[in-house]
């Protein structure tokens, strides 16, 4: 495995602090049914899956799933994921998916 960019690991280190995902998961929390549907992704994972898109130029929500699964272990790290992830290696970012 390739080291992970220091750029995601810094971003990974400055949003763990700032408790980004215990903040990310309580603004959206009323949007997320228990019991209906599939899992979502996590909104920790969702909002940095769309920094990743940002700062990579990626505009479409397929264009970011498949860069960090391609790319894997910088992107991955910051995702919080593992190579062999609850998600079965599919990352479904987009709303239709």
């Amino acid at each position: 495995m390739a080291a992970s960019h220091p750029f995601y690991r810094r971003l990974n280190q400055l949003l763990r602090e700032h408790g980004f995902d215990d903040f990310a998961e309580a603004q959206c929390a009323t949007f997320y049914a228990e019991t209906m549907g599939r899992p979502g992704l996590p909104p920790g994972i969702y909002f940095r899956l769309l920094l990743i898109g940002y700062f990579e130029g990626i505009d479409s929500e397929r264009g970011i799933a498949w860069r960090a699964a391609a790319n894997g272990v910088s992107e991955l790290d910051m995702l919080r994921l593992s190579t062999r992830s609850s998600f079965g290696g599919r990352l479904a970012v987009s709303r239709s998916a």
